[in-house]
């Protein structure tokens, strides 16, 4: 969904609950419980992303691999409040490509 779209729809005071699939970054994965810088090779990952990230969306709906959304919404103006968790494990391929990142975004 677009942001700006759902920043409208909110009154002030209203919350924004998110969960999606997200890139692979340092300040992203960081958030993640247990997460230390290098512990993976995130250039490999991101790579690997961005190259199926198109097919993914056609896919899974719109899902994009290839965003940093949290970051995107905590740059975003208008929020008095916003809190983010990175929650990915790296026990296989696939969820080493899928990290999710879970929050709440309060409007001003």
């Amino acid at each position: 969904a677009n942001l700006k779209a759902i920043f409208k729809l909110l009154k002030p005071g209203g919350k924004f609950v998110f969960a999606e699939h997200v890139r692979h970054t340092d300040d992203q994965d960081a958030t993640a419980e247990g997460y230390q810088r290098g512990d993976i090779d995130l250039a490999f990952w991101r790579r690997i992303q961005n190259a199926i990230s198109p097919i993914w969306a056609l896919l899974f709906g719109d899902c994009r691999l290839d965003r940093d959304t949290g970051k995107l919404i905590a740059t975003m103006r208008g929020w008095s409040k916003v809190e983010y968790k990175t929650a990915r494990q790296t026990s296989n391929p696939l969820t080493k490509l899928t990290p999710i990142v879970y929050g709440v975004a309060v409007k001003a």
